[in-house]
């Protein structure tokens, strides 16, 4: 079981590249970075306790899944943001 959620999370971040790569809006590039963020991600670190079991190194690695589930989409919205700025869309001074 463990296997097939590290599985399953590798080809959840595998399609979000693929897509990445097929997109060429930035702010839909953006976008595809929440599937890994807030479903790759803590799917391979799921199983990754699952299949080593309970111990020092699967707590490390739930802590940092919970790490990239609150950072990630703060990361993402500051990205956009920035973005936004750099393209004139919002305001705010200009980023160079």
């Amino acid at each position: 079981m463990g296997l097939g959620l590290v599985a399953l999370g590798v080809l959840v971040v595998a399609l979000a590249c693929v897509g990445a790569l097929v997109v060429r809006d930035r702010y839909d590039r953006l976008h595809l970075l929440s599937p890994t963020t807030s479903l790759g991600g803590p799917l391979i670190g799921v199983g990754l306790t699952v299949e080593l079991g309970l111990g020092f190194t699967s707590i490390e690695v739930l802590f940092i899944v919970a790490l990239l589930l609150v950072s990630g989409s703060v990361v993402s919205s500051a990205t956009g943001r920035l973005l936004a700025q750099n393209a004139g869309d919002v305001g705010g001074e200009r980023v160079e």
